[in-house]
C-alpha cells in the first residue's frame, strides 16, 4: 500500500502543470546561455520570486505557479541583465507559454602598464570610467591587466600608482589601500629614528618627492586629452597600453 501512496505522489509530481517555460539566449552568438537564473516576481513584492536556473540548452520550467502577472528576469555573470517585457501572465489551470529571454554579453578591455623606463609596472591601479569608475584591475607582474564585465559604452581608460610615502615631522606616513581585512583605506606610520638606525627601508619617493600623475589613454595626463575607448556587447578589446610618467 505504501509503495503504491509514494507512486501515485511521484506521478503527481511528474505531472504537475507547467505555467512557464522558454530559453534564455546570447544576443550576439544567439548561442543558449547555460547557468543563468530565472527569476519570476511579482511587480509588487520581488522578495518573493521564484527562481530556477537554465538548463545546458538554456531552458527553463517554471511549475505550480499562482494565478498572477509577473515579471519575468534572467541573470548570469558576465552579461547584462535581461527583463522580459511586458508582464508575463499566469492564468487559471498554468496556462503554457514558450519565451524567450535576450542576453547581451559585458565586454571586455585588456593591455598592459609600462614604468617610465619602458618595464613591466605591476600592481597599478588600471579604471574604467565614464561619469563614474564602472570597473578597476590591478596590474600582474607583467603589468598585464583586464577589465571585464563592462556594459557597452565608451570608456576613459587610466593607470594610476597607488599614492606614494611621505616624511611628515618625524614619522614615515604610508598610505594603504583596501584589503580583504582592511575594506577602508589608511595611513601606515613609523618612526623615522629607529628606522635610521638600524637600516630599515625608507621608499625612495618619500626622499625624492616624485610622483606618478594618472595617465590616460592614449598617453595624456589631461583627462580631457583622453582618447575614449569604445566597445559593443561582448566585444574583447585588447591592446590598450599605457606608460607611467614621472613628475
Amino acid at each position: 500500500m505504501r509503495a503504491v501512496i509514494v507512486a501515485i505522489a511521484a506521478l503527481i509530481q511528474t505531472t504537475a502543470p507547467v505555467a512557464l517555460r522558454g530559453t534564455v539566449v546570447d544576443a550576439v552568438t544567439k548561442q543558449p546561455v547555460a547557468g543563468a537564473f530565472v527569476l519570476l516576481m511579482r511587480p509588487e513584492s520581488p522578495a518573493g520570486a521564484l527562481v530556477v536556473t537554465t538548463d545546458s540548452r538554456g531552458r527553463f520550467v517554471f511549475v505550480d505557479v499562482p494565478i498572477a502577472a509577473y515579471r519575468l528576469r534572467a541573470e548570469r555573470d558576465d552579461y547584462l541583465r535581461s527583463d522580459l517585457t511586458p508582464l508575463v501572465n499566469i492564468g487559471p489551470g498554468g496556462s503554457v507559454a514558450d519565451v524567450t529571454l535576450t542576453m547581451a554579453p559585458t565586454a571586455v578591455i585588456s593591455g598592459r602598464v609600462t614604468d617610465e623606463y619602458g618595464e613591466p609596472a605591476s600592481k597599478i591601479y588600471v579604471r574604467a570610467s565614464t561619469t563614474r569608475v564602472v570597473a578597476e584591475a590591478r596590474t600582474n607582474d607583467l603589468g598585464e591587466y583586464r577589465l571585464f564585465g563592462l556594459p557597452p559604452e565608451a570608456y576613459v581608460i587610466s593607470a594610476e600608482r597607488y599614492p606614494g610615502p611621505t616624511i611628515q615631522g618625524n614619522a614615515l606616513q604610508t598610505p594603504t589601500p583596501p584589503g580583504p581585512d582592511s575594506p577602508g583605506e589608511g595611513v601606515g606610520r613609523m618612526a623615522l629614528a629607529p628606522l635610521l638606525q638600524t637600516g630599515g627601508f625608507i621608499d625612495p619617493r618619500a626622499l625624492t618627492g616624485q610622483s606618478y600623475p594618472t595617465v590616460f589613454y592614449p598617453g595624456s595626463v589631461d583627462p580631457a586629452s583622453a582618447t575614449p575607448v569604445k566597445t559593443a556587447a561582448g566585444a574583447r578589446i585588447e591592446g590598450i597600453d599605457l606608460r607611467l610618467i614621472v613628475r
